[in-house]
């Protein structure tokens, strides 16, 4: 996020999709034209209350309804950070996508990461979903479904394991061309930045 947030102007309209409190104005401050959109009243809550501004705008909304979009402009920068995998299935995931580019103004550009779920480290969370994934089964997507353990509170979180192929096709599905997803170094996260 550092090396995106470097690439943001004054002039620019950013959206932030699953902003939780702000995390994406830690890095460069409240004093852009920013709208974050999450579906946690209470992140929302810690957002307001840390970076509320003229220039910032929080919404409480789930960004897989329609009314969540509704009343949106068109953005110079839209960032989707850690947020996409947390979909449940390809029809959600690809109807974001393309509200994501629905929403960017011509010349704009989508930062855009997904967690690396196919790392050894998440192997046991797999095979441990294995009888739950094959119980709900709604079609291939399930084989997808990850909980993984959120740090150390003993609850678990709700992922879906992309692969870097899977969310390149996805991506160009949704209308982006040239799509290329990069590992980081450590292999931990994917991204793409698209315009």
């Amino acid at each position: 996020m550092e090396r995106w947030a470097k690439s943001i102007e004054n002039k620019d309209r950013v959206l932030d999709i699953g902003c939780g409190e702000g995390r994406l104005l830690q890095k460069f401050g409240p004093n852009y034209n920013y709208t974050g959109i999450d579906f946690s009243k209470k992140l929302i809550g810690l957002a307001r209350e840390r970076y509320g501004g003229k220039n910032c705008k929080f919404i409480v909304g789930d960004i897989t309804n329609e009314n969540t979009w509704n009343d949106l402009e068109k953005f110079d920068k839209v960032f989707a950070v850690a947020v996409i995998h947390h979909l449940p299935s390809k029809k959600e995931q690809l109807y974001v996508l393309k509200k994501m580019k629905k929403h960017l103004k011509p010349g704009g550009v989508v930062y855009i990461s997904f967690w690396n779920l196919w790392r050894k480290k998440y192997w046991r969370e797999h095979l441990r979903g294995l009888p739950w994934k094959f119980r709900i089964l709604p079609g291939l997507d399930s084989l997808r479904w990850v909980m993984i353990p959120f740090r150390k509170t003993g609850l678990k979180r709700f992922y879906f394991a992309g692969s870097k192929r899977y969310w390149g096709k996805l991506l160009a599905q949704a209308g982006w061309k040239n799509v290329q997803i990069r590992f980081d170094k450590n292999k931990k996260n994917m991204w793409a930045v698209l315009d």
